[in-house]
């Protein structure tokens, strides 16, 4: 069962979500969030999830339409990787830059999938996303083993 916790003591500057994976491997989640994103187009399609990733592969314009979020496009540049820590952090933004905040995505050895995001924007709606955007692409390792 994913996990919602606030990042910070005090006035929560981050909100953070853990998902436990029950099929991808943490190296197979790891590889769809980062170039060349080998997975992850057909992903969001299969979602209802447009997605338009930059020749550069480091910039994306993620379009989508959630029920119970206000988020529909949000801009993300990724802006660090560290593979060995299987982590990657992104710089987005919703509408316009001056919106700029942060998502961290950790992915352990344990196969739990840790993603925290800044605030200000609505983080609560980032993790309802991010959530169910990691459970689908556990699910499609789960019913298709791509390699």
């Amino acid at each position: 069962m994913a996990q919602i916790q606030c990042k910070s003591m005090g006035i929560c500057k981050s909100m953070g979500i853990d998902i436990p994976l029950e099929h991808a491997t943490a190296e197979q989640f790891y590889s769809v969030f980062n170039p060349p994103y080998p997975h992850i187009r057909d992903i969001c399609r299969e979602m209802g999830i447009s997605i338009h990733i930059t020749a550069d592969y480091y910039h994306a314009t993620i379009q989508f339409s959630c029920l119970d979020c206000k988020i529909t496009i949000i801009e993300v540049e990724v802006i660090r990787i560290e593979p060995p820590k299987k982590t990657t952090t992104f710089r987005a933004w919703i509408a316009n830059p001056s919106s700029e905040h942060e998502i961290k995505l950790e992915v352990t050895d344990e196969r739990i999938v840790k993603w925290t995001v800044s605030q200000p924007p609505p983080a609560d709606d980032y993790l309802k996303v991010l959530e169910s955007v990691s459970k689908a692409v556990d699910n499609c390792f789960g019913q298709n083993q791509p390699a």
